[in-house]
């Protein structure tokens, strides 16, 4: 319900806890322009416990007809072609990260719980940023109904072939969140069904 309302991407959200003490970069930076203030803090906090918690997100990429992979120049031992990927970033991602930690930062404020200090490139885009690939491309092979931007159909077959089948996260529209192998496996299962009955 809130990813519709608030029309962002499909995203996980993950929480690490560390104890508070005084080499954390909060109390590094407080230090830095008050002092006495991060010693007086330091002091009531110590024996009491009180965690930093660090908020990272995983998120869904919308499709984008410019991210795809080809067939290199350079080949593989054997000979063969070696894949070639295509990718970028878009702000989608950024504007679903800023929206969901911004909804976690009221949650924390009403309930007391702490303040959340948002990273400087969820608002200026001409910042880099660093983030972690899930290295799982997918959508390679979309499903679809139109052969004009899809690869297989929603049997996973091959649009215009009638003995070519594709399994696997390729044919995924995006590429969500999660883990894809209980997707993949799933869609393999029905994929075999579909053959025994298509064979038939």
């Amino acid at each position: 319900m809130f990813i519709k309302k608030k029309k962002i991407t499909n995203s996980g959200i993950y929480l690490s806890f560390e104890n508070a003490n005084e080499n954390n970069d909060l109390f590094k930076q407080l230090r830095c322009f008050a002092p006495k203030l991060a010693k007086n803090i330091y002091d009531q906090i110590k024996s009491k416990e009180i965690y930093d918690i660090n908020i990272s997100t995983l998120q869904e990429q919308n499709y984008i007809e410019s991210n795809f992979v080809s067939l290199s120049d350079n080949l593989d031992p054997n000979g063969l072609p070696l894949a070639q990927l295509f990718w970028k970033k878009q702000n989608s991602e950024i504007d679903s990260c800023r929206t969901i930690i911004e909804e976690i930062a009221k949650i924390f404020i009403n309930e007391d719980i702490g303040r959340i200090v948002l990273k400087e490139y969820l608002f200026n885009s001409s910042i880099k940023y660093d983030f972690i690939s899930g290295n799982h491309q997918m959508g390679g092979t979309r499903m679809g109904i139109d052969e004009n931007d899809s690869v297989v159909d929603e049997n996973l077959k091959v649009h215009g072939i009638e003995n070519l089948f594709i399994a696997g996260s390729s044919v995924f529209k995006t590429s969500g969140h999660c883990h894809p192998t209980f997707t993949i496996v799933q869609l393999s299962l029905r994929l075999a069904d579909n053959i025994i009955k298509y064979r038939n």
